[in-house]
């Protein structure tokens, strides 16, 4: 996790971009009746226009959050903008086979604890999570750590590598008409 990952005219481009491009509904993989409808856009480094300064900010702050991690990854070009509102979340899951690492970077302008979106995960391997009943959430519950929630704090990033249990919780109707706003990518092994 590292916190005020870009300066603060790469953050003002890269939330200023989140807000002009056209998001499409996206029903959850995971459990679309639970965690409610969020947006995304597909995006890549390419095709944004917030300067090559910029982008070389994030492509950088995802490197240091690698190296922190001692994770060796393939670099991508693609990524999506998020957006969550009120109700929506994402049930527990691992990102599956034929990644290396997942980033977010959280684009929203404020946010409060009380309006939820949380990412929650286990700080451990998907293979030391005991499978007892073939019932994620219910097999959690026997992690051999606890669960790490992090805020969504504006210009906070956070990287993780592959099989990592984790979870959006969902946003709160504190929340209002705030959106949890983000840009999550994913790199290969």
């Amino acid at each position: 996790m590292i916190d005020d990952a870009l300066t603060e005219d790469a953050f003002a481009a890269w939330t200023a971009e989140e807000r002009s491009v056209r998001h499409r509904p996206s029903f959850s993989s995971i459990d679309p009746v639970f965690d409610g409808v969020a947006f995304h856009a597909d995006a890549s480094f390419a095709s944004v226009d917030v300067g090559d300064d910029h982008v070389q900010e994030v492509r950088s702050a995802v490197r240091k959050g690698l190296e922190a991690l001692d994770v060796r990854v393939s670099d991508s070009d693609r990524f999506r903008f998020w957006r969550y509102g009120r109700g929506s979340g994402l049930g527990w899951h691992d990102d599956g086979r034929g990644r290396g690492a997942a980033y977010t970077l959280y684009l929203s302008g404020e946010w409060r604890a009380t309006w939820g979106g949380e990412l929650e995960l286990f700080d451990c391997p998907v293979d030391e999570v005991p499978c007892v009943d073939v019932d994620v959430p219910k097999d959690l519950m026997n992690a051999p750590v606890p669960a790490t929630s992090i805020a969504p704090r504006p210009n906070r990033l956070v990287v993780m590598v592959a099989g990592t249990f984790h979870r959006v919780r969902k946003v709160e109707a504190s929340a209002g008409d705030n959106l949890r706003r983000s840009i999550t990518g994913f790199l290969a092994p």
